[in-house]
């Protein structure tokens, strides 16, 4: 029986570690109040958290997460960087997907949230 034992242990850390190595590949497209749309690619290494700049005094934060039935999916938040106010949070499953591509238009404090990106993100409406 110990036997047993160590030849699942030995497996368990093998699953742990070949986890724990993978690479999650971002594709994020932001348009701020008409702006020109700004597309930046992360690279988010599963257990640590990544953060990127974006124009308009915005930033995104990458947590990896274990989900429901032990999958691996990604926390994402876009925040305003001068206070870290969290605007959107979404939860980004990893299940088939070899590059993640979402996107927001915010348009003042008001935010739209895309997954995955369409070919041409709209614009903010004047006046509302």
């Amino acid at each position: 029986m110990d036997r047993f034992a160590s030849m699942f242990s030995t497996v368990f850390l093998f699953v742990s570690v070949a986890t724990s190595d993978h690479l999650y590949l971002y594709e994020i497209s932001v348009r701020h109040n008409n702006g020109d749309v700004q597309t930046i690619e992360v690279q988010v290494l599963h257990g640590q958290v990544q953060q990127a700049g974006l124009e308009g005094n915005l930033q995104i934060e990458f947590s990896p997460v274990v989900a429901e039935g032990g999958n691996a999916a990604t926390l994402v938040q876009l925040m305003r960087s001068s206070d870290l106010q969290v605007l959107h949070t979404a939860r980004q499953s990893h299940l088939g997907v070899d590059v993640r591509r979402i996107a927001y238009v915010v348009c003042d404090d008001r935010v739209t949230f895309m997954s995955p990106t369409p070919k041409g993100l709209p614009t903010c409406e004047i006046g509302r």
